[in-house]
């Protein structure tokens, strides 16, 4: 259609031009105008054509037929005359919905309504750092054992809890996991060193897990004679055992722990003042049997000891027979021997008492001679 049009414009230009160049009659001139005007309305026709609203009024029936296929068909014919190059690859246009549907399918996973967002950690546990924060606690800690001690059950390392569990290779140790402690049993009574081994291993919260070992004694308990004590210096470290007489504990409001004991070979007492240890709070009872490892330290003429720690040896409860030392006493014999005992002076004469605090001093006389017992109130 559009080379017919081109034709026939050419043609009126053609004719035009020879209007002007040649003399016409006037009936040759109006046959050429009307075949001109006639050119005019068919030119005119052409560009209504291509007026949208034109255009979509043609293509409704087209439109109905691919609204049946849910979208544009654009394999159909051109209008006659009109010439389409022809495309070797369709273009498709997503859609932007259905886009951005996709995007979200990648990283989320729906269920019933309910968004799943899952997420990858990344976080690395250190074990290092585990055993280092073990090693301050337990690498320079004392090798000796002497008493039952503790070890911790679980570390926190950058906010993070490690399980810590333990064994020991020695059969005369034993261990016991108390949830956030453990508790590990010596042989406080062995006649000879025991070597052995704590070996933690250490659970991060991944599971991976690290194991390190300390090594340590449970020393041999040597304890002195009753004469090797009396004879020690002041200021020597001695291991003394006795049966419990009597005691002062700070958790019953004295002001410092002391035990007073029997010598198990029955040859005289022991007085051990400021035991480090709270005798009560560690179910120490009259009548048990005990080993203080102490320090000897004489004071007012009197054997004694000061400082130190216990360890209970014997937990059967023995009676101790109060002692009679009159005879000693008008003798004019040496009492020493019996510090830290309940014994008995026949006969004497109290002549007064100072009272006051948690010791009293009663002053006595027997046979011309003047004395006094002091008392602690426990």
């Amino acid at each position: 259609m559009k080379r017919i049009l081109s034709t026939l414009m050419a043609a009126v230009l053609v004719c035009s031009t020879i209007l002007t160049t040649v003399s016409c009659d006037s009936a040759s001139m109006d046959a050429l105008l009307e075949d001109f005007l006639e050119i005019q309305d068919a030119l005119q026709g052409s560009t209504d054509q291509k007026d949208p609203q034109g255009s979509q009024g043609n293509q409704g029936n087209k439109g109905d037929k691919n609204d049946k296929n849910g979208k544009e068909d654009k394999t159909n014919a051109p209008d006659d005359g009109e010439i389409t190059a022809p495309n070797d690859k369709e273009t498709t246009v997503p859609d932007e919905k259905e886009t951005i549907d996709s995007e979200e399918d990648e990283t989320t996973d729906s269920r019933d309504d309910e968004t799943v967002t899952t997420e990858s950690s990344d976080y690395t546990y250190d074990l290092d750092a585990a055993i280092e924060y073990l090693n301050v606690l337990y690498k320079r800690a004392n090798m000796t054992t002497a008493a039952d001690y503790e070890l911790v059950g679980q570390i926190m390392v950058a906010s993070q809890v490690y399980i810590v569990n333990w064994m020991v290779n020695h059969y005369a140790v034993n261990l016991k996991n108390e949830g956030h402690y453990w508790t590990v049993d010596v042989n406080e009574s062995s006649k000879k060193d025991i070597s052995y081994k704590i070996i933690a291993t250490v659970t991060a919260p991944d599971g991976t897990t690290a194991t390190v070992s300390y090594d340590r004694v449970v020393p041999a308990l040597v304890i002195a004679s009753f004469e090797d004590y009396m004879a020690a210096e002041s200021g020597t470290p001695i291991t003394v055992a006795g049966i419990v007489v009597a005691m002062t504990a700070k958790s019953a409001g004295n002001p410092v722990n002391r035990l007073f004991l029997a010598d198990v070979d029955g040859k005289g007492g022991y007085y051990c003042y400021q035991i480090d240890r709270d005798p009560l709070e560690a179910g120490l009872k009259p009548g048990m049997t005990v080993a203080v490892t102490t320090t000897v330290s004489p004071y007012g003429g009197m054997q004694e000891t000061s400082g130190g720690d216990f360890v209970i040896i014997d937990k059967s409860i023995k009676e101790v027979p109060v002692l009679d030392i009159t005879e000693d006493f008008v003798n004019g014999e040496s009492l020493k021997n019996y510090v830290g005992l309940v014994v008995t002076i026949k006969g004497v004469t109290i002549t007064d008492q100072v009272l006051g605090g948690n010791l009293q001093y009663l002053n006595f006389h027997l046979n011309g001679k003047t004395s006094y017992i002091r008392t602690s109130v426990i």
